[in-house]
């Protein structure tokens, strides 16, 4: 499947997730409450951090990651600053413009299989500065970068001050 074929799906009716990995569409199921807390309690830091800014643009969407392999990744946020969303092409299409910022969240459903990892690997080829993988069984968040990876734990605070300038909460501000 192409990613324009891919773009044209109707999003299923059982609230899953769908992405395309490699010309597959893979399916995934909906998160769970927990993981839709962290989701919410991040946004609204992020809103609130933004509002009054113009230092970026913080959704949910799908990202082209290539189109040969065709792969749309969906992370539960992604972050692009002024300058990098300035380089998006349409708002109608999914952007295949790396972002500074990627969250996920993780959920035992999504994880099975071991497959973060390769989540990850693909937001590092993709150009993705800095990723966020939020643990909410154990309440921390696993940071990547090429070449480096580190754990914050709960009572830790979260900083990117990279691609975030002035952004910090705790861990445990997100499982709240």
């Amino acid at each position: 499947m192409t990613v324009q074929e891919f773009h044209r799906l109707l999003p299923p009716d059982d609230g899953s997730i769908q992405e395309l990995v490699r010309g597959e569409v893979v399916k995934g199921p909906p998160a769970g409450l927990l993981c839709g807390i962290v989701v919410r309690n991040l946004n609204r830091l992020l809103t609130d951090f933004l509002a009054g800014k113009s230092c970026g643009l913080a959704v949910q969407c799908g990202l082209v990651m290539s189109y040969h392999p065709p792969t749309v990744r969906v992370p539960d946020v992604a972050f692009w600053s002024e300058s990098k969303f300035a380089e998006i092409q349409s708002v109608d299409a999914f952007p295949n413009v790396a972002p500074d910022l990627i969250v996920d969240v993780r959920s035992r459903a999504s994880d099975e299989g071991g497959n973060i990892r390769p989540r990850v690997n693909d937001y590092l080829s993709f150009g993705v500065k800095v990723i966020w993988v939020f643990s909410p069984e154990n309440q921390w968040a696993h940071l990547f970068r090429l070449g480096q990876n580190s754990i914050v734990y709960r009572e830790e605070w979260l900083v990117s001050e990279d691609v975030l300038p002035g952004f910090v909460c705790r861990v445990s501000e997100l499982f709240e």
